[in-house]
């Protein structure tokens, strides 16, 4: 296994079921098979954000994800993560919405913010 240092959260934790699912090979791979090693050294359970979801509460909740259009694993993995919720939300009322900024790439978060329009997307959020 190839193993770093680096922390990253990701919808999908578990390096083999990133491949199976045909997400691409990114530079914190390496930190994810060091999350893995070191939560099940420790007796923590690793858990991805779909696996968490079949647990919650019925809530209508809807998870709004922003990825940059020019990053296709990352696009491809917020579509997963909105497949499984669909299929798994009958009775939750739960939902994912999927915002593809073309202009933006990996470090969506920063480029929005520089922008000036990271800000914008958070209020529209407390309404």
């Amino acid at each position: 296994e190839r193993c770093s240092s680096s922390p990253c959260a990701q919808v999908f934790l578990n390096p083999v079921q990133r491949e199976a699912l045909g997400l691409p090979h990114m530079f914190f791979d390496p930190a994810l098979c060091d999350l893995k090693q070191v939560s099940s050294c420790s007796g923590l359970l690793l858990e991805d954000l779909v696996q968490v979801h079949e647990r919650s509460e019925p809530n209508p909740t809807v998870i709004h994800i922003h990825v940059g259009g020019s990053s296709s694993g990352d696009v491809h993995e917020a579509r997963l993560l909105q497949a499984a919720i669909a299929n798994r939300s009958n009775a939750s009322g739960a939902r994912v919405e999927v915002y593809v900024h073309p202009a933006y790439g990996h470090v969506i978060a920063g480029r929005m913010r520089a922008a000036g329009k990271l800000e914008e997307s958070l209020a529209r959020l407390h309404v």
